[in-house]
């Protein structure tokens, strides 16, 4: 049991490194970034200016990288609520990616995205 502890520990301070990654070295967020495809590798060493997407796919392969568990998840977030209809409707600008991560037998949410500072966001909805 000390083991998995441990790893947990682990694997949650190399998390946090990617974390203050994105944080502390000059990414930005963008919903225009240049046209990179999925090249994750020119994101992280070069551009390092993109939209969700970008930041979820890195973060989930250097996770990887390390032995961590993770996933991609796509998805909406917001959206707006219709209370004559009681539904919600989501359109394009509610698209999202983040991360879950397989810690301690459960998966967990991260979402990269917020460690950009605010004044690196370029544009946003």
């Amino acid at each position: 049991m000390l083991f998995l502890r441990k790893s947990f520990v682990l694997h949650c301070v190399l998390l946090d490194k990617i974390l203050n990654e994105f944080k502390t070295n000059n990414f930005f967020y963008s919903l225009t970034p240049v046209n990179q495809g999925n090249d994750y590798e020119n994101f992280f060493f070069n551009t390092k200016t993109g939209y969700c997407e970008y930041y979820a796919g890195t973060f989930t392969i250097l996770a990887r990288l390390v032995g961590i568990p993770a996933r991609i998840v796509t998805g909406y977030y917001g959206g707006s609520y219709n209370n004559l209809g009681n539904f919600y409707t989501f359109k394009q600008r509610d698209a999202h990616s983040w991360v879950e991560i397989f810690i301690d037998n459960n998966w967990v949410l991260y979402d990269p995205t917020l460690s950009v500072p605010n004044e690196n966001i370029l544009n946003s909805n």
